[in-house]
């Protein structure tokens, strides 16, 4: 960020007109900074929220979900700094190998460019298609970039395809969602006490007009030194009030469900993340596709023109997707690491159920991801 803002800075100095200003300003431009003395700068916090901002995929997968803002801080570094991307040709002619591309340099584990799986010695050879040989490859790259941006890369002898799907409020829900922390701003002080409060020197802790808080205009109201108070973070799956609950993915408050009747159970569940359904009724499913579809109402998964899986809209009571734990709400994304919104791998799924054995869901409920491991028995 300081640098962007050097950057910034930099563009928009106006250029002296007098010959001597402009020697005068380009000296001081040019002078090192040696022995000038900064005063120290905290810990960027972008480097604490990128772990939020940016969703690495499950099961060695090779697509991320990454918050929007973080795309467009890094379209902006690009802008002002290719760095770490460096241009990059070829020495010899091998049609198994790119011609030229751009070589992406050393990484710290906390890059952003870490984050997104980019590796050092990576050669990029499409975004989005677009060919970085080609003449004016970036704008045309960024123009193709709604919601999702492709990466293709020569790794280790192999092109690879590397796919970020931008997403609005990720890092805010990743916030939302996590577990309660000391916080910083709740760190205070005891209450003052009420000899602090009738203290005629009105020096303390908001008391009279020297006080903190104190005063008409005090940011806790008031002279009467009350601490403010933080409202309690939503729960994840709690009841009408929290996020995801009050019959919306959350599931109500976490109840679970009364099993189904004896004798009809074709599914079960040792624990909630481990089940199994009779082979003979898998395949009677997989054979009829109208008796899979009866089993939920299921429709693709779209917000902010965002697809991101398929959500289980209703979960018909007792069906076989209700033994197996599956709930009204729930966005089901990838299975056995297969991403659902990458139509190949959505179709090479669907034509391996037959002869799919072990399936590894991994679904979302709530503002919480889960994987269920199904065994066909």
């Amino acid at each position: 960020m300081v640098a962007w803002s050097l950057g910034s800075g930099c563009d928009s100095a106006p250029a002296p007109s007098d010959p001597a200003a402009a020697s005068k300003t380009a000296e001081v431009t040019t002078t090192p900074l040696a022995g000038r003395e900064r005063p120290a700068s905290p810990p960027s916090l972008l480097t604490a929220v990128l772990p939020q901002a940016i969703e690495a995929p499950p099961d060695a997968g090779n697509t991320w979900r990454v918050d929007a803002y973080v795309a467009v801080l890094i379209t902006e570094q690009l802008r002002r700094s290719p760095l770490p991307f460096t241009p990059w040709r070829s020495e010899t002619a091998d049609p198994a190998r790119p011609s030229a591309g751009y070589r992406v340099g050393a990484l710290q584990p906390d890059d952003p460019y870490a984050m997104l799986g980019l590796r050092e010695g990576d050669i990029v050879q499409r975004v989005n298609g677009v060919s970085t040989e080609e003449a004016g490859w970036a704008d045309e790259a960024l123009r193709r970039a709604e919601n999702q941006v492709t990466v293709t890369v020569f790794r280790d002898d192999l092109s690879i395809t590397l796919a970020y799907r931008l997403m609005g409020g990720l890092a805010w829900r990743a916030q939302l969602s996590a577990p309660d922390e000391p916080s910083a701003v709740a760190v205070a002080d005891a209450p003052p006490s009420d000899a602090d409060l009738e203290d005629p020197r009105g020096a303390g802790l908001g008391g009279g007009a020297s006080g903190v808080g104190g005063g008409g205009g005090g940011g806790g109201g008031g002279g009467a030194g009350s601490r403010p108070v933080t409202p309690p973070r939503p729960s994840v799956g709690g009841g009408g009030g929290s996020a995801g609950g009050g019959g919306s993915a959350g599931g109500g408050g976490g109840g679970t469900k009364p099993p189904p009747p004896k004798g009809a159970s074709v599914a079960r569940c040792t624990t909630p993340d481990v089940c199994s359904i009779d082979k003979a009724h898998f395949d009677s499913l997989v054979a009829s596709p109208s008796k899979l579809q009866a089993q939920a109402d299921v429709v693709p998964a779209i917000r902010d023109d965002v697809f991101s899986g398929y959500k289980l809209r209703t979960v018909k009571s007792g069906s076989t997707v209700d033994q197996l734990g599956f709930r009204s709400g729930d966005k089901i994304t990838h299975i056995n690491g297969r991403d659902l919104t990458n139509d190949a791998d959505a179709m090479q799924l669907y034509f391996g159920l037959s002869s799919t054995r072990l399936f590894k869901v991994r679904y979302v409920r709530g503002s919480a991801t889960h994987t269920k491991t199904i065994k066909v028995t």
